[in-house]
């Protein structure tokens, strides 16, 4: 029966894939191009069909390209008679037509079909069948709407006259955004669905659905409030899987892009539902709980087991587990506590609903005998302002009430020294502590009968504190094509505690010194390159321990660069491979954190004589990575430095190949 109202989805398969590119049909126009054929009426555009009538003859020529004239392509007449018709109609579409119209014969139909009652045939005026019966409609199926360059002129014939109703190239066919139709009611029960989209943009005559990914049925689209709307509504099977979605689609048999899938079971969802015969009981230190197997449903998505030591409140989620389950083992249980559990089925989300409750058991857990085990992986680390972090792995057992630190000069002497501790760190003031004094450290586990367990493997540190740092001596400065060079001793070889240094530059006559170095400097040589303008600098720098303790400032160095500005490319320079290209750095160690400085990046290769400017990064973030580079070529990179629109000379020259 629904063979003829969707007589023309035969072309959805096959023109899916390329109506959906851009989602557009074609609305009021005589002429419409689709994927499987152009659709040509008998109408004018804004006006209505032209309906069949006899003595009426409607003449199509097609043009293949411009210019190369009209041929006729055929003549469309309404039937001569009612034979004719029921010639031109398929058997068992004719008999549809007249049954669900009430109508005794084919003459009857002709007749009404003659006076130009289109309106007779109801939802099968739509079927391009039909119309092609009634001669208003011809499919050229040797065009496509891809073929842009065919033109087309519908004549026609009637009362002695002939004139054009239209003449149209593919090319001024006009497309319009089709809707993108969403869920927007559902009704299922276990013999019936019904599934409204909606959709607040677009244009389309039908909808086609898909029923469990098959084209099922074709619908009316039709408006609202300025919404879209495409209803369909099935007989279902109790207990069936649905899925159903909407895809637009135009007269020619463009589609549009599909729908929410909506996914469905054929029920009626108005018993409670719940897991039956819920036992539980204490085995080994673990709660043991059993149900009855759920039926084999649908519906059911899984189980959810909760527990608490309150029977009306606090519930957590213990575990959630398939709905196959029949048991569950839960080994986080204290002894000698009771516990309530609730296990109820997890239901998919159903548009009908669905009510479940939970089973509810309790159990009294034994009580356990036995001392909490020693802290494992006890370790120490210092924060920034020198107190003492210690950290240990925590016990998977649930009756720890608490974790105690003990101190002391010794494993001898050990001592608790905090509170009951819930946590696997513990921080010990530095307030507390003597610099340079040995300390050992130890933790401890209480359970919840307040036994104590074994002490942990002890860790032993020397409390860190201030101390007076040498500081550097004999600083020297001289100007440099590379920049200004610093030297100064190495107090490394006096104090032991010395790690690197940090180094300072101030213009003569200010207050305040500027850092050079970004982390601490480890040799006793430093190349200033930043840019410098004219005047007299002074240097300094400091020794810093492995505390983190700075010594005074070393006597000052002063240079003076002559009035005129001194900039100097950085002495050295990185390149490596990387997966984008080659990437240029400047090492921190030679880097400035003057904003305003920018390097400037050269290239060239063996062959070339001259330097080519590839790019320029600033000071503080001397990275750039060369993009423009050929697979196992040479090439040479070069760096200068600009500030104050005034650049330096290229520094040292490096080279490398790409891989």
């Amino acid at each position: 029966m629904n063979r003829v109202i969707t007589a023309t989805i035969f072309c959805i398969l096959s023109s899916a894939v390329w109506a959906q590119q851009d989602n557009q049909g074609v609305f009021d126009s005589p002429v419409m191009p689709g994927p499987s054929g152009v659709y040509l009426f008998a109408y004018v555009k804004g006006q209505h069909m032209q309906r069949p009538a006899p003595g009426r003859t409607f003449t199509l020529y097609k043009e293949d390209k411009k210019g190369g004239g009209f041929r006729k392509l055929t003549t469309m007449n309404f039937p001569a008679s009612a034979a004719e018709l029921a010639k031109k109609l398929d058997g068992e579409l004719l008999q549809e037509i007249l049954q669900r119209k009430k109508l005794k014969s084919v003459e009857d139909l002709y007749t009404q079909l003659k006076a130009g009652k289109l309106d007779t045939l109801g939802l099968y005026s739509s079927a391009s069948n039909v119309l092609e019966a009634l001669g208003v409609l011809y499919i050229d199926r040797t065009a496509t709407r891809r073929d842009i360059g065919v033109s087309y002129r519908m004549e026609v014939a009637e009362q002695g006259g002939t004139r054009t109703l239209y003449q149209m190239g593919l090319g001024e066919v006009q497309y319009s955004p089709m809707p993108v139709f969403k869920k927007y009611n559902v009704y299922v029960s276990d013999s019936a669905a019904m599934v409204t989209w909606y959709a607040v943009k677009g244009k389309a005559p039908y909808a086609n659905v898909f029923y469990n990914g098959n084209a099922s049925a074709r619908v009316m689209v039709y408006s609202r409030r300025d919404t879209l709307f495409a209803m369909y509504s099935m007989s279902t099977v109790p207990g069936s899987k649905l899925q159903l979605f909407v895809r637009p689609e135009d007269i020619a048999g463009n589609a549009g892009f599909s729908s929410d899938t909506v996914r469905l079971l054929a029920l009626n969802m108005n018993n409670t539902l719940s897991v039956t015969h819920l036992t539980a009981r204490d085995t080994f230190g673990r709660v043991e709980l059993h149900w009855d197997s759920l039926p084999a449903k649908a519906y059911y998505s899984g189980l959810l087991v909760l527990k608490s030591r309150s029977a009306t409140s606090d519930y957590i989620v213990a575990d959630t587990l398939p709905a196959s389950a029949v048991s569950y083992l839960d080994r986080r249980v204290l002894g000698g506590a009771q516990y309530y559990y609730r296990v109820e089925p997890i239901l998919i989300h159903l548009p009908q609903g669905g009510r479940t409750t939970p089973a509810l058991v309790t159990v009294t857990t034994k009580k356990r005998e036995g001392r909490p085990s020693r802290p494992q992986g006890l370790a120490y680390s210092f924060t920034e302002r020198r107190d003492v972090r210690l950290s240990w792995q925590a016990d998977g057992k649930l009756d720890i009430f608490a974790y105690y630190i003990l101190r002391g000069t010794s494993q001898q002497n050990l001592q608790v020294i905090s509170p009951a501790v819930r946590d696997t760190v513990f921080i010990d003031s530095v307030e507390h502590l003597q610099p340079g004094t040995t300390y050992v450290y130890a933790v401890s586990a209480m359970n919840m009968d307040m036994q104590w367990g074994d002490t942990s493997a002890p860790v032993s540190m020397v409390q860190p504190g201030t101390r007076l740092v040498t500081s550097p001596a004999g600083i020297t400065a001289r100007a440099t094509p590379q920049g200004v060079r610093l030297h100064w001793n190495d107090v490394s070889l006096s104090d032991a505690g010395v790690t690197g240094y940090l180094v300072y530059k101030r213009k003569k006559g200010d207050t305040y010194f500027q850092p050079l170095t970004m982390r601490l400097w480890q040799s006793t040589v430093f190349v200033d390159t930043t840019n410098i303008p004219a005047g007299v600098y002074e240097y300094g720098c400091t020794a810093v321990d492995a505390w983190g303790n700075q010594s005074i400032l070393s006597t000052l160095a002063q240079v003076d660069l002559s009035g005129t500005d001194v900039m100097a490319a950085p002495p050295v320079f990185g390149l490596r491979n990387i997966k984008e290209g080659i990437e240029v750095s400047v090492p921190s160690s030679v880097n400035t954190m003057d904003t305003q400085t920018k390097y400037l990046l050269y290239r060239r290769t063996l062959k070339e004589k001259q330097y080519r400017k590839i790019g320029e990064v600033p000071a503080d973030h001397p990275v750039y990575i060369d993009k423009a580079v050929m697979p196992d070529q040479l090439y040479v990179y070069a760096i200068s430095v600009r500030s104050q629109n005034v650049e330096s000379s290229k520094g040292g020259e490096k080279s490398i190949r790409r891989k």
